[in-house]
């Protein structure tokens, strides 16, 4: 989805509560649930960023990746959700 070393698709800018920020950053959870108000499509750059839930602010961690399959998650029962991969740069 690369055209001359740029990225065709959208970016998109999360909140990530630092427990997730932590697995996503250790390599143990490749994929993001959300909700699909946003339309998030195969090839689009998402950034994560620390979010401290508990404070309201983020942490100053951030990470970026290229988003990988989207899953609508209307099938099992959650409508209005998706799932998809977090794909290395």
């Amino acid at each position: 989805m690369k055209k001359n070393n740029e990225f065709a698709g959208d970016v998109h800018a999360l909140k990530c509560c630092s427990l997730y920020y932590d697995l996503v950053e250790l390599g143990r959870k490749r994929f993001e649930v959300r909700l699909g108000d946003r339309d998030y499509k195969e090839g689009d750059f998402v950034i994560l960023a620390g979010w401290l839930k508990e404070r309201k602010m983020f942490d100053g961690r951030t990470m970026g990746f290229m988003i990988g399959h989207v899953v609508d998650l209307e099938m099992i029962g959650m409508p209005g959700w998706v799932a998809f991969d977090l794909e290395d740069l």
